[in-house]
């Protein structure tokens, strides 16, 4: 397991959020974020960090 940084934002919001997620490549890690996020957030970018 690695860690991933997970950028999002919410649709009424402006600007970006993260959240650290330990997945094993970087399709589980959006994968397991998508499953906890509001419908209607957007994944901007997921990295390794």
């Amino acid at each position: 397991m690695y860690p991933f940084i997970i950028e999002y934002e919410l649709p009424p919001m402006e600007g970006t959020l993260s959240v650290t997620e330990n997945a094993k490549d970087e399709h589980e890690a959006r994968y397991i974020v998508c499953s906890l996020l509001i419908p209607g957030a957007k994944i901007k970018n997921v990295r390794r960090g």
